[in-house]
């Protein structure tokens, strides 16, 4: 195999590929002192163009690290092989099909910023990617993607609110761990809405993406929403084993490389305390299932009130009062007023999480039979 790039130590503060002066750098965790290689593909993935030893003698801990330089090394893709099994980078910016790519952080913004608007005032409509304008009756012509959305800001605007929320629309494992009597009924369904135990939290989701290019397309839909006046919040689902500086990084990253203006955190593993006091999350939107009031960050100012919690008890209370339920009065006006002086609230009747706004009038149970 002909050698097409040089091959020179790298910076193993820097995970996953990064593009620097001199080359690209690649970074990847490999424990136990197993023998590694990084490999180099064709953009498609079907071509191995060089495979790059990551001696464990040149370790820093369990990271190896390479600066891999030479013509045409930006349009590579790449994965690792660790202890003789393929490895996708967990850190990849940018997936395409079997493999991960090189994503550029340079992109222009064109002086375009996030719009100021306080916490009381946000109106937030929650949307999955793919299914927002997937449906024929959408009106748009790149359906079910980041650019179907652009196409639709004009209606989201009408519509009066000034923040999306995503669903997860980062890479995420769409394999289902159903039982067996479920897969009786359901088939062979996959994880459609991306709450997933194995995510890439870096990477926006490759079947979001009209285009080629999924980076692009998301950072060309963050602009177009900051440009009319609309924040973009991103959800992130953290399952119990995650890594807690694996996930901030990954939080970061969208912040800085993205704009995007804040995150609802859901899952049994979220990091809330070092999300909390990072500096760098300061003025950044953080949505919880819960703020403690006793783990504040030091200085952390009431006036911003960047820590908000989804009220959950609204919106069970306002369904079962939406319904006629008795004796529900008192319990509702306080889920109404609840707002405390120390952190934000956010109210609502409908969620991913059991009915639609229409189900809660039509019926008092859920029917998901043909799911399991």
């Amino acid at each position: 195999m002909n050698q097409l790039f040089t091959v020179l130590k790298g910076n193993p503060l820097s995970m996953g590929a990064s593009v620097c002066k001199d080359g690209v750098n690649f970074g990847v965790r490999v424990p136990e002192n197993r023998e590694a290689f990084l490999v180099l593909t064709d953009p498609s993935g079907e071509e191995i163009l060089q495979e790059i030893p990551l001696p464990v003698k040149e370790r820093v801990g369990e990271v190896s690290a390479v600066l891999v330089s030479g013509r045409g090394i930006a349009k590579c893709g790449y994965y690792f092989v660790i202890g003789g099994k393929k490895v996708d980078d967990p850190y990849a910016r940018r997936v395409n099909g079997p493999v991960s790519r090189i994503a550029p952080d340079k992109y222009d913004w064109e002086g375009v910023t996030s719009p100021e608007i306080p916490v009381n005032d946000l109106i937030i409509y929650k949307l999955h990617v793919r299914g927002f304008t997937k449906g024929a009756r959408s009106g748009v012509k790149a359906k079910g993607t980041f650019r179907g959305i652009v196409e639709k800001i004009p209606y989201l605007k009408d519509l009066g609110i000034n923040a999306i929320e995503l669903m997860p629309a980062y890479e995420w494992d769409e394999k289902l761990d159903m039982p067996p009597f479920a897969r009786i009924t359901a088939g062979d369904l996959k994880n459609y809405w991306g709450y997933a135990e194995e995510n890439r939290y870096y990477a926006p989701k490759e079947k979001f993406a009209h285009s080629a290019d999924s980076v692009r397309e998301m950072k060309d839909m963050v602009k177009a929403l900051h440009r009319a006046g609309i924040l973009c919040i991103m959800e992130f689902y953290i399952p119990a084993e995650a890594d807690t500086y694996a996930i901030l990084q990954a939080v970061r990253y969208w912040k800085m490389m993205y704009h995007i203006d804040g995150f609802h955190f859901a899952g049994e593993g979220v990091p809330y305390t070092p999300i909390t006091h990072d500096p760098l999350l300061a003025r950044t939107l953080l949505f919880f299932e819960g703020v403690d009031e006793r783990n504040l960050p030091e200085a952390y100012s009431l006036a911003a009130r960047h820590l908000i919690e989804y009220n959950n008890d609204f919106e069970y209370t306002g369904r079962c009062f939406l319904k006629g339920d008795a004796g529900l009065i008192s319990r509702f006006v306080s889920a109404v007023r609840k707002n405390p002086a120390s952190y934000g609230t956010v109210n609502y009747m409908a969620n991913v999480n059991g009915f639609t706004l229409m189900d809660a009038v039509s019926y008092n149970e859920k029917h998901n039979e043909e799911n399991g």
